[in-house]
Order: structure tokens, then sequence, then C-alpha cells
């Protein structure tokens, strides 16, 4: 597990969020009709935790160098020596 890329994954979705919510509280809340910000609020959060958590899933993910290395191995490399020396 990428301990760093998942800090700044779960940091950049916290920015993100904080943007949204200062818009949120500054331009839209003005404009909703009442008893509706209890709704909006559960919403948000939960917008918030689904970001955090599709990010955090995709930062668990290998870098594509490790992806690429599982998927053609090291194995095509001794193969392509291989045959250059035994070709002269």
């Amino acid at each position: 597990m990428d301990h760093a890329r998942i800090l700044r994954t779960v940091l950049g979705v916290t920015a993100g969020y904080l943007v949204l919510l200062g818009l949120w509280l500054g331009w839209l809340l003005p404009h909703t009709p009442p008893g509706t910000a209890p709704y909006q609020i559960i919403a948000l959060v939960g917008l918030f935790g689904s970001c955090c958590g599709i990010g955090m899933l995709l930062a668990a993910r290998p870098s594509r160098a490790d992806r690429q290395l599982w998927r053609h191995g090291l194995e095509g490399w001794v193969n392509q020596l291989e045959i250059l020396i035994h070709s002269y």
C-alpha cells in the first residue's frame, strides 16, 4: 500500500470538498427552500465519503511500471537478449 499516494488523494479530495462547501455556503444555501439544508448536508457528506473511497481505491493500485512488469514480466528481456547472443 502506497501511503503517500493515498495521503495526497485524501488531501486533494478534502481541498476540493472545502471549495465545494464554501460555494454551497456562500451561494447555494441562501437560495434553497427552507428545511432542505439537512438533506443537502447529508448529500455533501455522502459525496465526500464516496470521493474519498473511490480515490483511495484508485490510489492503492500498483504503479504503471509495476502493472507493465506484471503483464509482460522480465522474461521478455531475457529472451530478447538470448536471441541476440545466439544469433552471432
